[in-house]
């Protein structure tokens, strides 16, 4: 089914001259075999794949961007637990959810490039580099310890309090937000360079 999008998305990319052509169409008798989500899906999925970029890669990171420019306004701001705790959560979550989203699109966006399906242009050059293991280590081991540094601050005062009542939720929002940042970090450079050892085998 996704041959003919297939077909048109590879004649452009080779810069070929695209016409259409008129026909004479007749009803089909038989009952249609098509599946308007299942159908629908796979062309989606299958242009995913070539453009990984504009659809995946630049979208999170808008919500990523806006989601830790939102958390960052209401921590300058303060009184997070008492005036806008949900909307910090929130927050929150369009900053993990917009990295991941960014990160999916460039293993994409990467593992297209390397078979082909996508030029390899100098933004996704840079994480097709081998070394891309050892700087996501990096980043991704910075946001693991400053999440486990923020949720020990938090254990320490509540063992101070006596094991009583502790109203920690923003920063243990922050503590948890910066640990799944940095593991979606760590795993995401993992499997890319994996496939760069893979192609580099081959």
């Amino acid at each position: 089914m996704e041959f003919a999008s297939e077909m048109i998305i590879e004649a452009a990319q080779a810069g070929f001259s695209i016409t259409e052509v008129p026909i004479h169409y007749y009803p089909r008798v038989a009952p249609s075999k098509l599946e308007s989500f299942s159908d629908g899906w796979r062309h989606i999925r299958f242009m995913l794949f070539y453009r990984p970029g504009p659809f995946l890669a630049v979208p999170g990171l808008f919500f990523a961007i806006f989601g830790i420019s939102m958390m960052i306004f209401f921590l300058v701001k303060g009184d997070i637990e008492t005036s806008y705790l949900h909307s910090f959560i929130l927050a929150s979550l369009a900053f993990i959810g917009g990295l991941q989203t960014m990160l999916m699109g460039i293993i994409i966006w990467v593992y297209s490039a390397l078979y082909g399906y996508s030029e390899r242009s100098g933004f996704i050059e840079k994480f097709m580099d081998y070394h891309t293991l050892e700087r996501g280590f990096i980043i991704g081991g910075v946001s693991i310890l400053g999440g486990l540094i923020i949720g020990f601050d938090i254990f320490r005062q509540w063992v101070a309090s006596g094991y009583g009542h502790l109203f920690q939720i923003a920063n243990a929002v922050w503590s948890l937000a910066f640990l799944l940042i940095g593991v979606q970090i760590v795993f995401s450079t993992v499997l890319i360079s994996m496939m760069l050892l893979n192609c580099n085998d081959e």
